[in-house]
């Protein structure tokens, strides 16, 4: 009854918590050995307790290790994204750059044309006052004028 126990709780433990165990298999050992000689199956089990907990070190190494690897992996890909990124922001800052320099050459060319529609105006406005001038000269010299 006990042994069936103790099978059942192996069978149904994971290796990494099977270390838990261990005492209670030691315990069930202690009371089977007062009634029968189990030195071989105590050799066997203390072996398969020293395995798991082999198992289990090396296995928290390995996961240490992929942990450090995965870290490493994840720094390089997050180097080689800001790399990407203070490229695009280089770009950007280039494009914006490019674009207030365009801004300013329109603005200083907008002024250019501003200066020179005023002039045009007053010439314009000259140029109208002179007409009116010319024909009230004429005017005055057809009235003037006998025909």
């Amino acid at each position: 009854m006990l042994w069936r126990n103790l099978k059942q709780q192996i069978s149904k433990t994971s290796l990494e918590h099977m270390s838990s165990l261990n005492k209670h298999a030691t315990r069930f050992l202690e009371e089977m050995g007062c009634k029968t000689d189990i030195s071989a199956l105590q050799d066997l089990i203390k072996t398969f307790f020293e395995n798991i907990e082999t198992y289990n070190s090396v296995k928290a190494s390995f996961d240490g290790k992929m942990t450090q690897e995965s870290y490493e992996g994840l720094l390089s890909t997050t180097q080689q994204n800001l790399c990407t990124i203070e490229m695009q922001e280089q770009e950007q800052v280039k494009s914006v750059k490019d674009l207030e320099s365009q801004i300013t050459q329109l603005g200083n060319k907008e002024a250019e044309l501003k200066e020179q529609l005023e002039h045009l105006c007053a010439q314009r406005e000259k140029k109208t006052w002179l007409l009116i001038k010319a024909k009230k000269a004429l005017r005055k010299l057809k009235l003037k004028s006998p025909d």
